[in-house]
């Protein structure tokens, strides 16, 4: 396997790509989500509204109309100017619009008499020093026409009730009392939890501080504020009916919200939603792209590392390899004896080194030709490494010579097995007979001796053989 410094660039490359595709998914995680985002606060939410808005104008403003009518009408105006004398007429009026529109209540307060009318006949008198009664003085000094008021009714058992309180004028404007219907507070949470499951919105109202005075949730209780992080100075508040698109956040959660302001209820349209459910979607994709990503990138480490290290093989054996005879060369002997020698001196292990020289060879390459000689030379190599042991080793040390390491291995031992391997080598086979060549060989044990002095003492006892008469083994006991 390669080194990791020889992979570094490699690894380096790879985190390159890696948040390459990282930053994109990112971006595109980003991109998508301010995508959505502004589709949800643009158009989602707006359309949302006004859908809403117009559930609303059936649901709940149509009790302004019908109050706006009471106060406009002939009979109403008529029966009080001429003093209230027929208590039962109003009290039918009263329940015949109580029953043909479905409210829960209909009501006339008269300025003359104070009192207050309602189809069960008169419940109260109202006061101006009674506290449940000052909305009566309060809608009378009014400059608008009507409010739209949250309140207890004491006719249903102090109820909590949506009043239409709707001023009643004379033929000449002057003030004669408030008519008006109203809606249990129940029945429009029900028309609110109607809305909200059908569109998986939060719907809220709330008057142009932001404080809310209708919501189905009970973690917004009437009166309280619509969320302290809120912003409501952002609010289009000119009541010209414009829709603002607002996000804001509650501890994690954050929320996506518009805001539109409902000029028959004076009350402002909040309808918001957790932007988070919206954004699953994505943000699977997200972590899926980012383990894609990082498996794609431990997919190419790996081929990158077998790929490096099947190069790297290749270079190795490139430069540690004889290319005629496949055995190691002079630069891999030197290398790998050198770490054995440095091993023998720790663990007392015997090894005895041989060199190895073709005898005549010039003769062959004069005779024959340097191809037939080559052959020989592949020969001769096969012939050392199938005539030694496993875990010892030849290598070409240059030219027509070679060196075998015999390891675990005497000085005694080792020439018995070099004068066996010697006669290997004369058996053969070889590819071309009459290019067969003989060897001589010089000996010599190691003894505590570098690299160069144990082939140099090898060496020494080669040049005995090869003038003692050449195809034979010299020992070099020096």
């Amino acid at each position: 396997m390669p080194r990791l410094g020889s992979l570094r660039p490699y690894v380096i490359l790879v985190l390159l790509l890696t948040a390459g595709f990282a930053a994109t998914s990112v971006v595109g995680f980003l991109t998508s989500r301010q995508s959505i985002r502004e589709g949800i606060l643009l158009k989602e939410l707006p359309l949302t509204a006004d859908t809403v808005y117009s559930e609303i104008q059936k649901d709940l403003i149509r009790p302004v109309f019908v109050s706006s009518m009471m106060a406009t009408d002939t009979f109403l105006r008529n029966w009080v100017i001429q003093g209230e004398k027929d208590t039962p007429r109003i009290v039918e009026y009263l329940a015949d619009i109580q029953k043909r529109f479905g409210a829960v209540t209909a009501f006339f307060v008269s300025d003359q008499t104070h009192r207050y009318y309602f189809p069960g006949g008169v419940l109260k008198t109202v006061r101006r020093d009674e506290p449940r009664d000052v909305w009566f003085w309060r809608v009378k000094g009014m400059t608008e026409p009507y409010e739209t008021n949250v309140d207890l009714d004491m006719a249903h058992s102090d109820n909590l009730t949506i009043f239409i309180n709707y001023k009643v004028l004379d033929f000449d404007g002057n003030f004669l009392g408030v008519a008006g219907v109203g809606l249990t507070v129940a029945t429009v949470k029900d028309f609110v939890r109607n809305y909200e499951a059908r569109y998986d919105r939060r719907v809220l109202f709330t008057n142009n501080q932001g404080r809310i005075t209708l919501s189905a949730d009970a973690a917004h209780p009437v009166g309280s504020d619509l969320a302290p992080a809120f912003p409501w100075s952002r609010v289009n508040k000119n009541l010209s009916g414009a829709v603002t698109s607002i996000d804001y956040k509650v501890g994690q959660v954050q929320y996506l919200a518009s805001v539109r302001y409902l000029p028959e209820l004076r009350w402002f349209l909040v309808v918001e939603k957790d932007e988070g459910p919206a954004l699953e979607g994505i943000q699977s994709i997200l972590w899926l792209n980012l383990g894609l990503c990082v498996a794609v990138a431990l997919l190419v480490v790996v081929i990158f590392w077998f790929a490096a290290g099947g190069y790297q093989r290749r270079l190795e054996r490139m430069a540690w390899t004889d290319p005629l005879t496949g055995l190691d060369n002079r630069q891999a002997l030197e290398s790998s004896l050198r770490a054995l020698l440095h091993q023998s001196k720790k663990t007392g292990e015997a090894l005895v080194v041989g060199m190895i020289d073709a005898d005549h060879f010039k003769a062959v390459n004069d005779n024959f030709g340097h191809g037939v000689g080559d052959e020989a030379l592949k020969d001769l190599a096969r012939l050392l490494k199938s005539g030694i042991r496993e875990g010892d080793w030849a290598a070409r040390w240059g030219g027509e010579e070679f060196i075998v390491v015999l390891r675990h291995c005497g000085l005694e031992d080792g020439l018995v097995r070099f004068q066996a391997l010697l006669q290997h080598v004369d058996q053969g086979p070889w590819t071309r007979a009459e290019a067969a060549v003989t060897v001589s060989i010089g000996v010599a044990g190691h003894r505590g001796d570098s690299v160069e002095s144990l082939i140099g003492r090898a060496d020494v006892a080669l040049y005995r053989a090869k003038h003692s008469g050449r195809h034979r083994v010299e020992v070099n006991t020096d």
